[in-house]
This record gives structure tokens, sequence and C-alpha cells, in this order.
């Protein structure tokens, strides 16, 4: 059955555009040659135990921050939507005090997904000063708007937002999500399959947006008589002509709640949130041609969900990768990596799961997958110009950088492919970053492993470092060790001062002497 319908209630909008605004919204040739362009590259770098990453904070200050872009052609200011409807701006790395834009009246940021969850650039925003936001108002409803900058690139107009679609929804959760112009300049939309119980079925019903990727055109209005429908319909898009909805692009999805394209090939990759025991990524190539059936709700991934539709029928389409609810429960999506920082993560995709808190980076044309960070409190990704990519948690933003132990100014795989730093045990950690217990420059685990040193109670410390924890020389590291250690907390005084509690020289008497200490207990 088509979604229900009912009036939106709240603002009024401009419900169609002047012929002088439509030729302004249109994507200039120039522009979308480049886009275009963008998508001829294809290449996919080797998942291996080289990937040493980490994340920098870029600002505390934020409100559950959902979503994080640039504007193209602006490098300097990074945009992140807020789950109440605030949209925020970085600049030169300051997170300024005004926002963008403030949508918070217009937003229910309640309920279990209620939020601003999208926000799309036009390609060619410089010339236009238009985007887009996808959220869900005060009825609960899905909605997709068009705002305006002002002539302060830091400030929108709010008086400037029109709505382009309106969605009634079926319940609290599989809304509106992902917004993201393709390399053909049409606005795609991510719109779960409505979040109740019998909302599944719509997934599969190509007379209902719900459970459905759109392809829109946001600078025409194909349907001037309907005022929660104010875009154009792409000729290209696969129903067109046909039976089924012509605003649809790609089908059975739950809760494509984060998708990205791939700015080196233009290949879309969805992260689709399962029911009960199946987490998914889809991919559909650049060359797709629309009308990818992506199974739910006859799949959850590769399992088989219902009865009364075809399971793994040929015209399905699989999952590249899947896992089950003993690994996670909610996977978030995220990018291929297209920067130039870390060499090691070029051409992977990097997604996470909420739950399990890890991140990884799957390599599509090896088919493996390794983790790279982990207690990463995933809640979404950003993407900035350059390529680099950005992890954001319910409070702060973080950028993904390379691990640099040594501080410099290298990668720490770098330096271990160079033989700049060796890697004794391949942990991928130079030798120089671990502990050197007796100061001969071999980790302490190589010392042992290689017999360098014994080991004999085996709890892997050089034998010659034991005795550094007996600071009362009775021949025991016990309680009265302990508490010498206690009594000397904090930062050990300048030299000639000995320091011996320093157990691993790094200046103050931490938590790393006290693990020490206990390891060497007895």
């Amino acid at each position: 059955e088509p979604e229900p319908t009912r009036p939106t209630v709240g603002i009024v909008e401009g419900k169609g555009r002047s012929p002088s605004t439509l030729r302004s919204c249109s994507l200039s040739k120039a522009v979308l040659a480049v886009t275009v362009a963008v998508g001829a590259l294809t290449s996919f770098a080797q998942a291996g135990s080289g990937i040493s990453i980490t994340t920098e904070v870029i600002t505390a200050g934020s409100d559950e921050p959902t979503f994080l872009t640039q504007a193209p052609g602006d490098a300097s200011r990074l945009f992140f939507t807020e789950r109440d409807g605030r949209i925020r701006i970085v600049h030169n790395g300051e997170l300024l005090p005004g926002l963008f834009v403030d949508l918070s009246s217009i937003v229910n940021s309640g309920g279990p997904e209620g939020s601003l969850g999208g926000l799309a650039f036009h390609p060619d925003y410089q010339n236009n000063g238009l985007f887009y936001v996808a959220y869900t108002n005060l009825d609960s409803d899905s909605v997709l708007a068009e705002l305006t900058v002002t002539a302060d690139p830091n400030v929108a107009d709010f008086a400037s937002l029109r709505i382009l679609l309106t969605l009634p929804e079926l319940g609290p959760t599989h809304n509106i999500g992902w917004i993201g112009f393709g390399p053909d300049g049409y606005l795609y939309v991510a719109k779960g399959d409505g979040g109740n119980n019998t909302a599944g079925v719509f997934a599969q019903d190509i007379e209902s947006l719900f459970g459905k990727i759109l392809r829109l055109d946001p600078c025409n209005d194909d349907f001037p008589a309907d005022p929660d429908r104010n875009y154009g319909i792409p000729p290209t898009n696969p129903f067109v002509g046909v039976a089924g909805r012509d605003e649809i692009w790609s089908l059975g999805l739950r809760n494509p709640w984060r998708c990205s394209f791939d700015r080196g090939t233009g290949d879309l990759w969805i992260s689709d949130v399962g029911q009960s025991s199946r987490e998914e990524i889809s991919f559909q190539p650049a060359a797709s041609t629309g009308g990818d059936n992506y199974g739910w709700n006859c799949m959850e991934g590769s399992s088989c969900h219902l009865t009364g539709c075809t399971c793994n029928d040929p015209t399905l389409t699989d999952p590249v990768y899947e896992y089950d609810h003993l690994t996670g429960c909610a996977v978030i999506g995220g990018y291929v990596y297209r920067g130039s920082a870390l060499p090691a993560l070029q051409g992977l995709y990097l997604f996470a799961d909420i739950c399990a808190g890890k991140v990884w980076a799957y390599d599509i044309g090896l088919d493996t997958l390794v983790q790279v960070l982990s207690n990463a409190s995933p809640y979404s990704f950003g993407e900035d110009l350059d390529g680099e990519l950005y992890l954001l948690s319910t409070i702060n933003i973080r950028k993904i950088v390379f691990f640099d132990c040594n501080d410099n100014g290298v990668p720490d795989a770098q330096d271990i492919a160079d033989l700049t730093s060796l890697d004794c045990n391949l942990d991928s950690v130079p030798d120089e970053c671990q502990n050197d217990c007796n100061g001969n420059s071999i980790p302490d685990d190589c010392d042992v492993a290689n017999g360098t040193s014994p080991d004999d109670n085996g709890n892997g410390v050089p034998d010659e470092c034991d005795e550094q924890a007996d600071f009362d020389g009775d021949g025991v590291v016990g309680i009265t060790d302990l508490l010498f250690l206690l009594g000397v907390w904090g930062d050990c005084p300048a030299p000639p001062t000995e320091c011996p509690a320093d157990l691993n020289d790094d200046g103050v008497v931490g938590i790393n002497d006290f693990l020490l200490l206990l390891g060497r207990w007895g």
C-alpha cells in the first residue's frame, strides 16, 4: 500500500521556484564535468597489518553531532549537524560560537531516532548558495528541505527554507537520514522502512518510498500542484514510465542510516542496520542504472527473514559484507578513504558499529577486513574536501590521523616500512615506543622471546628487571613495595634525585608503574 498521507503542520514554505531561481540551481556544465571526472579513478589498496591510526579531537563542544561535511570550494569550514536541529561550523580549526542555522524549532529530536540527520551542499554551492537538510519534523514525519546561505558564509537564511518532500511516518524509527549528491549531480535520499511492526513490507513495495534510496532533481518541480513534492524526477530513474514510484532509485532497505559515494570511483556504499541477526554493507557500482533490490524484508543480510517471498532470489543484491550480532548490533556506515595522509587506508571502506565501539577497514577487492580502532564510541562519520575522515561520537568530533608514537612526524607504519624504526614483534608499533626496562633498546617481550633475557616466572618481564620493584630489598615484591610506590605517586623529582618507583622511565610514577609492579608481584 502507498504510505499514508496527512496535512503538513508548521511553517509555510514556498511550493515552487521561479524560472530565474531554477537556472541558478541547475548544475553548470563545468561543475558537472568535474564531478563526473572525479568518478573515473579506480584503485583498491590491500588491507594489511601495517595500518596504525588514532584520532585527534577537533571539537569537544558538540552535542550529539550526526553528520559532518564541507561545502564545495570552501576547505576552511567544517559544517556539522546536531541531533536537535542545529548546524554549526568549525572554521580554520575553531568552533564558531554562532550557529550556521538553527532548525531546532521545527525538528523533533525526541524519541529513539528523531533528528536532523542529513546535510548536503549543492555541487555549485559557491555560485547558488543552496544546501539541503533531512530531518524529522514536529509531527515526527520525514522532511527533505532546501535552504540558502546569506552574504555571510557563516550564516544561513532560516526564512529561505523550502520543503521539497514530506513523508508522513509509520513509526518513530527508520526515518529519513543520509542525503548526498551523486557524481551525476542528482540528490540521493536514504529513507528507512518506517520502523513499526509491519513497516518492513513497504521496502519491497514499489508504490511506496519507504525502505528505498530515492534519486531526485531538487532544481525542478514536476509536481506544482502537490505541496509535499517540490522536486523533479531524473528521466533515467529506473521506474520512470513503468509501474512504481518514479522517485525510487533502489529498494529493499531497512534503515540505511549512513551511505556515501566513493569520490574516487562514484560507487555508492550503503550501510543498512539490521533487525535481529545481521548488519550489512551493500555496494552499488557507479555504472548501475538503478533498480537494485537489497532484499529486505525477504532477506536480512544473507539470511531468509520472512515467508511469502522468494529468499535468495537471483534478482536480489546480496551485501558485500555482513556480520552477526555477536560482533555488533548497529552498523554505522563511513567512507572509502581517498585522502593523502593515511596511505595504508587508500581505497579501503571504513565503517563502525555503535555497540561494538570498533572501526574496521574493508577491502572489497580482496574481501578482507581489519580492525583499525577500538573503544571509538562511533555515532557517525564525516569527510572533508581532501578526503580525510572524521569520527563523530555523541560528545565530540575527532579526525582520523596516523599514529606517531615517537613524535617524528611520520606514521609509525612508514617508520617501520622504511626501517627508520624496528618492529621486532611485528605488532606495527616501533620498538622505541615499547617497554624496555633494561634499557638495551629491545622491547621487553622481544628480549624474552629471543632469549636475550630470561623470564623464569613467566610474567613477561625480563628477570633482570623484576628486582627493580623490590624497593625494600627483601627479595619479595609485595605490599611494602606497593605502599612505597603509592607514596611517591606523581611527577619524579628533578635529577640528580633518583626516582626508583618510575619503573618505565617516563618521568612519572603513575598507573603504568603500578601495573608493572603488579606484574612483578611475588
